[in-house]
């Protein structure tokens, strides 16, 4: 934590010292992940950028995210539990990023802003459930269902990369209303339960990472230093 903070302020020092526009805001919004996704997840955070004499600028986001992902495979393709064999990992969890980013704004006054970051991600929370049965092989022979918390499986720390565009839209002042569109990407499983070694994995168990890609939108309110965020 201490390098990243670290990271972040030596980037953000590293701006020519005739900053043309310092930019800083907050926004909230929710998101859901292209795969596994079981619900909604809520997101929110402050966001500094500093830009020098050109559109291009550097910077870093501090925010809350929320993660609700549900993995489901069983007999026959069946879902929902209702299959004869299977297993289910409901993660609900939530992470606070800290991340560095550079942006390029476009347009006559700036008003879109691409942007690239990467930061890790702290554990804030949450709760992981795992179902794992078979009625195949008759009560005799070894029928099981069983459910537990497997929460201590949830990695406490995780990476995250984020891409995407921002649209300011004046207000007045030097405050401007804000509309982010963001893809996330966190290239390592969020739980240990997709562990290949295992020695409790089923045929049915997961055979590969359950880490979200994220697609967000935020809404928000920032501040510059000059009227127009050029």
């Amino acid at each position: 934590m201490k390098r990243i903070l670290l990271i972040t302020l030596i980037c953000c020092l590293a701006v020519p010292g005739y900053s043309q526009n310092s930019i800083f805001g907050f926004f909230g919004g929710i998101g859901a992940s292209t795969s596994f996704n079981y619900d909604a997840g809520v997101a929110g955070g402050i966001t500094f950028l500093k830009q020098g004499k050109g559109r291009s600028g550097i910077g870093a986001d501090l925010f809350y995210q929320g993660y609700s992902l549900k993995y489901d495979k069983e007999a026959n393709g069946i879902k929902n539990g209702t299959g004869d064999a299977g297993v289910t990992i409901l993660d609900q969890t939530s992470f606070v990023f800290l991340t560095p980013k550079i942006a390029q704004t476009f347009g006559r006054y700036g008003t879109l802003e691409a942007y690239l970051s990467c930061g890790a991600g702290f554990k804030m929370g949450g709760k992981e459930t795992m179902r794992k049965w078979d009625r195949t092989h008759g009560y005799v022979n070894g029928d099981y269902d069983s459910t537990i918390d497997s929460s201590p499986n949830l990695n406490s720390v995780v990476f995250r990369i984020g891409f995407g565009m921002k649209e300011y839209i004046f207000l007045g002042g030097k405050w401007w209303f804000t509309i982010t569109e963001d893809f996330g990407i966190i290239p390592s499983s969020i739980t240990k339960s997709t562990d290949p070694h295992d020695p409790s994995r089923t045929a049915y168990s997961p055979a590969g990472k359950l880490n979200p890609y994220f697609l967000s939108i935020f809404i928000g309110l920032s501040h510059t230093s000059r009227i127009y965020p050029k």
